[in-house]
């Protein structure tokens, strides 16, 4: 078939040669396989195969193979829609409306979170010299809220003093001691078994 081809068409590019050979039909096995596999790793052996398939069919006088028209003619008037989408959003300016609306959003948005650490931060307490308004179902309340924050702050102190090695043992000890109770009270369950 190579034979068939005037001198000047021939291909000099060898890749081009091996692919007109392999559509040919006139490759040896082994060299089947290596071009199957250059096929699989090489983007320059696949453009060769893709040349030498249109320099076959020309040759053999048939039609190149292109896209089916209708295939072609929806991308071009999907790509003219997106076109027009595009030149008209240019033109009514509603992209750099977007922007600027997206900016004073994030610039809204950092003055509330500024505001909201600001207001965080603040102590809430009154200063000195006002008088609170004291409201009676709360004073009744108050003293067990302050009673049991002095004890859990008493707690907190001795745990605080007790190295901990100390805090250890004592724990230790308490579970022990438990423990002990616990059996104590269920031996007194128990009725007592007679030995022989």
């Amino acid at each position: 078939m190579l034979e068939d081809i005037p001198c000047e068409e021939q291909p000099e590019d060898p890749l081009v040669l091996q692919a007109m050979l392999y559509v040919s039909g006139e490759l040896e096995p082994e060299q089947i396989a290596d071009f199957e596999r250059l096929l699989g790793e090489d983007q320059a052996v696949r453009d060769a195969l893709c040349r030498a398939v249109e320099l076959v069919q020309t040759l053999n006088g048939q039609e190149s193979a292109g896209p089916d028209p209708a295939i072609r003619a929806r991308v071009s008037r999907r790509l003219r829609q997106r076109r027009r989408h595009r030149l008209a959003l240019a033109d009514s300016g509603s992209s750099t409306n977007a922007a600027l609306w997206s900016v004073m959003g994030a610039a809204i948005a950092v003055v509330v979170m500024l505001a909201l650490s600001h207001m965080a931060m603040t102590p809430t307490t009154t200063p000195p010299g006002t008088a609170q308004s004291v409201n009676p179902t709360t004073s009744r309340e108050e003293p067990a809220v302050a009673d049991d924050e002095e004890k859990t702050a008493e707690m907190a102190n001795v745990w605080a003093d007790l190295h901990s090695s100390d805090r250890l043992e004592k724990v230790v000890r308490e579970e022990e001691l438990r423990r002990k109770l616990r059996l104590a009270r269920t031996d007194d369950r128990r009725p007592p078994t007679s030995k022989n």
